[in-house]
């Protein structure tokens, strides 16, 4: 009997590929997402060290010419986290695109397995029915040529 051949294996084997690439991508846009995370958390941070020190800055005493360049500092870091948020937000959002187009590609996948499998079983059914009719024909002739020769 002929081996078994899947007449869709390339068109399988591409989306395969396809959700591979697409997997490639979330990790990719999740590793992004997490350095986006930690520059804001540090952003933050110098933000809370800031207003930290200008408190004590004030207490102690500062000068109104410092008072611009403490002005344009805070706003700067407001400015920088603002962005990180918006980057964030738009990073999330991709990555909500990027799963959902994993989630289509996996189905598509799990689609071309389907068929495959039951294509097998057609194919093992074919391959019984065959061997059994091979048997049967075996025991046909013995049987004939046993009967032919009493």
């Amino acid at each position: 009997m002929k081996k078994f051949n899947f007449r869709f294996q390339k068109i399988l084997l591409l989306r395969i590929d396809k959700e591979n690439e697409i997997r490639n991508n979330l990790g990719k846009i999740n590793k992004v997402i997490l350095e986006k995370e930690n520059e804001f958390e540090m952003t933050r941070k110098k933000y809370e060290e800031f207003l930290n020190s200008l408190n004590d800055s004030v207490q102690e005493g500062i000068y109104v010419r410092d008072m611009q360049a403490v002005s344009n500092n805070k706003q700067y870091l407001i400015q920088k986290m603002d962005r990180l948020k918006h980057e964030l937000t738009a990073l999330v959002e991709q990555r909500i695109e990027i799963q959902k187009e994993l989630i289509e590609a996996n189905k598509q996948r799990k689609i071309m397995e389907k068929l495959k499998e039951k294509e097998i079983e057609q194919y093992q059914a074919m391959e019984t029915l065959e061997e059994s009719k091979t048997v049967d024909q075996i025991v046909t002739y013995q049987s004939s040529k046993t009967r032919g020769e009493n």
